[in-house]
């Protein structure tokens, strides 16, 4: 590459085939120049420009995605027809655990019966599930059982804290067995609380405010396109606490019960 000196003395480059190419040294970068001739581009220039489109791609398709699903299924109803549990029996569940069980036992408890009247999904190991850390508030979650349409798992706040629930492809009832928990909605500031053995429904592309003024502890089930809404919360749960070793051992659960179920029981 070889070109005169321009009237300013800045050494304009040209391609002349006739005239020699001054040699490169060893173990410097390659250099590139724009159709003006005057801006090189460089290998990290242009590494940049490859990332900034990929992520841009992927942010494109991810807003139309959400936009299509909160479109689509703004306060959808998931049909309980062809679910494994039922809300208002597990609403039963829980008010007679609330009612029959020692303080000190309500877990545990549960634990047993979730596992008596649901024996064909949940397996007497459920209690030692491992525990993650809960996205947007303190907490942990133990995911009990999950597929591409639902899961049930508990929530655990033992102290103090405040936060939200995402928009999500879901809807979600949670159910407090110990301890209280105040919420308020998307599209008002009225605050609700909920206490032992009571409900909680978000409706699906929803969000909504949670706080918790001592400590709560839920049984959480969710039902809808949890395939795609369960993976995100876990990866907004790494987010919140930078735990990537816990992100995808809970992915590992998740993916492995979902196609448990879907292979060997038949359930979406």
């Amino acid at each position: 590459i070889s070109g005169p000196q321009s009237s300013t003395g800045s050494y304009k480059p040209s391609l002349d085939p006739g005239k020699a190419m001054p040699s490169m040294a060893s173990g410097s970068p390659s250099t590139f120049y724009s159709a003006a001739g005057d801006s090189p581009i460089t290998h990290p220039a242009i590494t940049t420009m490859i990332s900034l489109i990929i992520v841009g791609s992927v942010l494109f398709w991810a807003f139309l995605l959400h936009t299509s699903l909160r479109f689509f299924l703004n306060y959808h109803k998931f049909t309980p027809d062809t679910s494994v549990f039922d809300e208002v029996r597990l609403l039963e569940d829980v008010k007679h655990v609330c009612k029959t069980a020692v303080p000190d036992r309500l877990l545990e408890s549960l634990y047993d019966t979730l596992t008596a009247n649901y024996v064909t999904v949940l397996n007497a190991g459920s209690n030692k599930s491992p525990w993650y850390p809960l996205c947007g508030l303190v907490g942990k979650m133990q995911l009990l059982h999950a597929s591409l349409s639902e899961f049930v798992a508990i929530v655990a706040l033992p102290v103090a804290t405040s936060g939200h629930v995402f928009r999500g492809p879901l809807e979600l009832h949670a159910y407090v067995f110990k301890g209280e928990i105040q919420v308020f909605g998307e599209r008002s500031l009225a605050t609700v609380k909920r206490g032992s053995g009571e409900h909680i429904y978000i409706p699906t592309m929803n969000r909504a405010g949670l706080g918790v003024p001592e400590q709560c502890y839920m049984l959480v089930y969710g039902r809808g396109v949890v395939f795609l809404a369960l993976p995100v919360y876990f990866m907004l749960s790494f987010l919140s606490s930078f735990d990537f070793l816990s992100v995808l051992t809970s992915q590992y659960q998740y993916w492995k019960s979902a196609v448990f179920e879907a292979v060997w029981n038949r359930k979406m």
